[in-house]
């Protein structure tokens, strides 16, 4: 018997709409079991650092069971530059640092302040950090997404904020449809797949969960941010976005009402940076506008000269090493007592 040469043929069974019907529910069924374990390993594998950290900070407000003293606010240039265990050892009061990112905004801050007020009354003290350049921006519903709150809570606080269709539709598939929301962050884990299974944060938790440093500089990096910063002073006029001007004011609100300090301070500035006329012209505009704001309140204080680093002690234009954190926090310290103590 001859040996066929021919290859082997696909049979189709015949086409009917119930046959079509079962096909698209199991290419449903594992497109969903995907998208299942592809939230799951993002929620315990996180790559994106600064959505990890508005959900750490948030679970740690939601989870505090005792008011503290002081109460830290901010991007993350306050989250690896102010130290909470300085402030606690230098005035024996208890600090907590809930700082977050840059473009978590200033009504990140305000809904935080919101929920402690609501929880434990007014603090003794507010700290709020930020660096220059994200008072001109918007809202980004990305990170609005990561508050493990139920949905709608931006609806529930002052200042509310109304996400319209397509911020609802960004909320929503930033919640439960990373396949689409955190495609990036899957690739990023798939092309290294060595790093499956670890943590992807490039900063150090300290013995605290509310404080992360890092012990390495990284000059390169700060010298060629600061050509990105020049060339942005030089093409924008400083301006506070309405939902930054807002969430403010709410803050200043509560202040008033409730009688207790805030003192806003700007973040850690590469020297050099600072001393360019470009960069000079900009951040003057921006000290001027909050002057101007926090002058309706006795309880607010604004600091308008920043504390300078060279590159040797920074990872970029506003980030510093846990040495430089030291300095930056002992400086802070002084520069909130002297405004806020008799």
């Amino acid at each position: 018997m001859t040996k066929s040469n021919r290859l082997p043929q696909e049979l189709f069974q015949a086409v009917t709409p119930a046959r079509i019907l079962i096909s698209i529910i199991y290419a449903l069924l594992l497109v969903c079991f995907t998208n299942a374990v592809a939230l799951w390993y993002l929620n315990h594998y996180p790559r994106n650092t600064g959505y990890l950290r508005v959900t750490q900070k948030w679970k740690l407000l939601l989870d505090l069971k005792q008011p503290v003293d002081w109460l830290i606010l901010g991007d993350s240039s306050c989250g690896q530059g102010i130290d909470p265990s300085l402030i606690e050892q230098t005035l024996g009061v208890k600090a907590l640092n809930l700082c977050t990112t840059g473009d978590a905004g200033v009504i990140n801050n305000a809904w935080m302040l919101s929920e402690y007020v609501k929880k434990y009354g007014a603090p003794r003290q507010v700290l709020l950090v930020h660096v220059y350049d994200i008072w001109h921006r918007d809202i980004l519903w990305g990170l609005v997404s990561q508050v493990p709150l139920p949905w709608g809570f931006w609806n529930q606080f002052d200042p509310s904020v109304k996400p319209g269709v397509q911020g609802s539709l960004d909320i929503f598939l930033d919640r439960h449809v990373p396949l689409y929301s955190k495609n990036l962050s899957l690739q990023d884990a798939l092309a290294k797949p060595d790093t499956l299974f670890q943590t992807r944060d490039p900063l150090t938790q300290s013995n605290r969960p509310d404080f992360f440093f890092t012990l390495v500089a990284n000059p390169e990096n700060v010298i060629a941010q600061r050509a990105d910063h020049v060339k942005f002073t030089q093409n924008n006029k400083s301006q506070l976005s309405q939902v930054n001007r807002v969430a403010l004011q709410q803050m200043i609100d509560l202040a008033n009402q409730y009688q207790f300090p805030i003192v806003i301070v700007n973040s850690p500035i590469d020297a050099k940076l600072y001393q360019n006329r470009s960069f000079q012209i900009y951040y003057n505009q921006l000290q001027q506008s909050m002057q101007a704001f926090v002058a309706q309140s006795r309880w607010v204080h604004y600091i308008p000269e920043p504390v300078t680093f060279n590159e040797n002690e920074m990872t970029n234009s506003d980030h510093i090493i846990y040495s430089a954190a030291q300095a930056y926090t002992k400086t802070i310290i002084k520069q909130v007592n002297a405004l806020t103590q008799p």
